[in-house]
């Protein structure tokens, strides 16, 4: 009995661990983009649509980084996450290339970070299910 409460207590911080990487990767880069980091701004204007899909982009960073840190909702959340972190990777590919004004690939090593730690996330939950 007492092995099954500590697997299942690792498995629990080891999700809110997962939760907190994906939210607070999205809190950084929405307060990033609040505070006009050169990046950010580089990325936003090349699209034309530079202050109203900044807002936009980060209302939904602030709102996926908040739905994944409730239990209930984490799904949601790091659904929405998901897509917004594939959106920035293909951006990063297709048009920006790896590196964003000498950056070194942090924006996209982030965005492959908040992808992956969000599907963990998402697995979690469907282990979950599958038990119950």
């Amino acid at each position: 009995m007492a092995l099954i409460s500590v697997e299942v207590k690792v498995s629990n911080l080891r999700i809110w661990v997962w939760r907190a990487v994906a939210a607070g990767m999205m809190l950084y880069a929405f307060f990033c983009q609040l505070t006009g980091t050169p990046q950010f701004d580089y990325i936003f204007s090349s699209f034309g649509t530079d202050p109203y899909l900044k807002a936009i982009v980060g209302i939904v960073e602030l709102t996926a980084s908040l739905l994944i840190m409730v239990p209930r909702t984490s799904s949601y959340g790091a659904l929405l996450s998901m897509a917004l972190m594939a959106i920035a990777i293909q951006s990063h590919l297709l048009l920006f290339g790896i590196e964003v004004m000498n950056d070194s690939g942090f924006l996209l090593a982030g965005s492959i970070i908040v992808l992956l730690a969000s599907e963990r996330v998402i697995s979690h939950h469907h282990d979950i299910d599958k038990k119950i």
